[in-house]
């Protein structure tokens, strides 16, 4: 037996609207997909045609809730995706590592691409990303999972760290509430 929840989210002044995220709970565990639009402005682009690479980041705290006291944190999953162009090339690559927070082992994956379209519609489609095994989870409990997306700042040169905060170009963060229902 299937349990989902689906999320339709609107636009987002930060510069990504959350299309869709929908949270699947199955023998598996927790499987999350998801849909974001966002267009990368001037500066992004100049950014990446000058060969500096963007690192986006999709975030899943998964919470189980409890009436009694703050929820219990089950796990915090993160898969950070790396767009960069080569010049010499004129080919753009996007870097996926998909790991949970406690532990450091994870996935690595990198795929070449033709256009931009095409390599940050690999960013912005997320399907059927496994967030909590089954064995984390309890049978007829209730979770909570805030899904974050946003381009991470930190892992940008430091030149290009100052005053990027001020610029709301470089300002993409958007994030949503999926609270899936419990079953198996």
């Amino acid at each position: 037996m299937l349990a989902q929840n689906q999320v339709q989210a609107g636009g987002d002044p930060r510069g990504v609207e959350i299309r869709q995220l929908q949270v699947v709970r199955n023998a598996d565990g927790l499987q999350l997909s998801a849909n974001m639009q966002f267009k990368l402005g001037a500066q992004l682009q100049d950014a990446l045609a000058k060969g500096v690479p963007l690192h986006f980041v999709a975030e899943a705290d998964i919470r189980q809730d409890r009436w009694y006291w703050y929820d219990a944190k089950v796990r915090v999953a993160k898969r950070s995706m790396r767009l960069s162009y080569a010049p010499l090339t004129k080919r753009w690559r996007v870097t996926v590592q998909s790991a949970s927070s406690d532990d450091g082992a994870g996935v690595n994956l990198g795929i070449n691409f033709a256009t931009q379209d095409e390599a940050l519609g690999a960013i912005s489609n997320i399907g059927r990303w496994r967030i909590a095994e089954a064995s984390e989870l309890e049978q007829g409990e209730r979770y909570n999972i805030e899904y974050r997306f946003y381009l991470n700042l930190s892992q940008l040169p430091r030149p290009f760290q100052i005053g990027v905060n001020a610029q709301s170009e470089w300002n993409i963060d958007a994030s949503a509430n999926v609270r899936p229902t419990a079953g198996d």
